[in-house]
Parts: structure tokens; sequence; C-alpha cells
């Protein structure tokens, strides 16, 4: 396994149309803005079902709101599928990753190379999505629930 040297182009940051956040990912961006989770939400998210999992997305359109210029602004707090990008599963080989745009450093690599991936980070990460999964099944869908009801 080769690891994977980013050449900070910012592509990736770019051109994907939305990622995935955990609420530990919300929590540590928010409290490096110094604003709170709910400010963070109700600026940044939406809640989408993805493969039956809810979870919180941020709209990278036209980029990720972070970038600027090639840097992340949120580096130190960036959330957990920036942190292991490109290797999100374990095994994962160059050709598996979506390809992200000219200048990357994954065009220079061999398509069937194994990404380095840590597989803690990854089960953590897992995790988190789970407690994600949970938080909003115990506040978004009673409140859409109950909006849906007392409109009815």
């Amino acid at each position: 396994m080769t690891p994977f040297v980013c050449n900070r182009c910012g592509n990736c940051c770019r051109t994907f149309p939305s990622m995935g956040l955990t609420v530990r990912d919300i929590d540590a961006m928010a409290r490096h803005l110094g604003i709170t989770r709910q400010d963070f939400i109700l600026v940044y998210c939406r809640v989408e079902i993805i493969q039956s999992w809810y979870a919180y997305t941020m709209a990278l359109r036209p980029g990720c709101p972070f970038l600027q210029g090639n840097r992340c602004s949120v580096y130190v707090a960036r959330p957990g599928a920036c942190r292991r990008y490109p290797a999100m599963l374990p095994g994962m080989r160059v050709r598996d990753v979506v390809p992200v745009a000219p200048g990357c450093a994954l065009y220079s690599m061999n398509p069937d190379e194994v990404l380095d991936a840590d597989e803690r980070e990854i089960d953590d990460n897992y995790h988190s999505m789970v407690e994600t999964d949970r938080y909003l099944r115990l506040t978004y869908l009673p409140a859409i629930r109950w909006k849906v009801k007392g409109e009815g």
C-alpha cells in the first residue's frame, strides 16, 4: 500500500456535489467557528436519507463553503470524510475512487494500487454515523411528524 499524498489542489473540495456529516463533525466545526450546533445545521446542512440512514449533508456547490483558495478554513475541525479521503473503506483501490478533477494526485497513481486506510478511523466514523442516525430519528422525525399531524 502506498499512502496517498495530497498535492493540495483543492479539486476534491470543488467537485463533489455534497458531503455527509455526522453530529461529531458538526459539533467540531461549530465549535471551531464559534457557533452553536443548531446554527451550523441551519446555515450549512440538510437532512437526507442515504441507503436507509438518516444523515446530515452539506451542499458543496459551487464548492465547499470552507474552501478559501486551495486551503480549508476549518482544517483542524474538518469532517471525517475529508480526513479519510480518498480511502473511505479498507481495501479500496485507486480505481474505486470517483475521479475528482484534473490535477489531483490520484491521477498519477496506479489504478490497481490499494489505498492506505486507517481502519480505526473508518470504524469510528461508522459509529458516529449510527449516532447521527439515532439523533435524527429522535429529534428530526418527531418534529416532522408533529408538523404534518398539526397541519391536517
